[in-house]
């Protein structure tokens, strides 16, 4: 699961794409597909289609919508030392991943965030496992968990500000998460 960052600007450009649809995904097609769709790949992703689709109804080809608003998305546990980081509710943040600010307190969080001397309280090691290096087996698939460094943290915050400093930037009075 993943906490997505939103702003309310006013000037969102959206349009929509065609992409392949994951019922084609085992196609010889798919991945070029992925980069750009062309008559010659629709035709392959319309054979390869699963007739029974509910996303694409068989014709291997879905529409999707695309926008230029600011966002960043976090894994749940890496979003939540985030707020941590930053001095947001704790007690809100142990409960839901989910809330609104404005601008103006997120920016006071951001100044928090990055005047503090350690970050060390706000990292995580990678996951432990037979596996090693944060791959973690689990019954049918595997995933990765390297964990979180002071200098990931670090990271985090700069790419929150620069979120928020283009929300702010394109009119952005409020941002949540969900």
């Amino acid at each position: 699961m993943s906490v997505y960052f939103h702003a309310d600007i006013s000037n969102e450009k959206t349009w929509e794409r065609d992409t392949p649809c994951l019922c084609t995904q085992n196609s010889e097609v798919f991945c070029a597909a992925m980069k750009r769709v062309t008559a010659d790949l629709k035709a392959s992703l319309r054979i390869a289609a699963n007739p029974l689709c509910s996303i694409c109804k068989g014709i291997g080809i879905e529409r999707v919508k695309e926008s230029d608003a600011p966002f960043l998305n976090l894994a749940n546990e890496n979003a939540r030392l985030l707020f941590f980081a930053l001095g947001l509710n704790k007690e809100t943040v142990e409960e839901e991943l989910w809330g609104d600010l404005t601008t103006a307190e997120a920016r006071r969080a951001v100044m928090r965030g990055k005047a503090r001397g350690s970050l060390k309280p706000y990292t995580r090691p990678p996951a432990e496992n037979r596996r090693g290096g944060g791959s973690v087996l689990t019954v049918g698939c595997r995933w990765h968990d390297p964990g979180v460094s002071e200098h990931g943290m670090r990271t985090y915050i700069v790419r929150f500000e620069d979120f928020l400093e283009e929300a702010i930037s394109r009119g952005a009075t409020r941002i949540w998460w969900d």
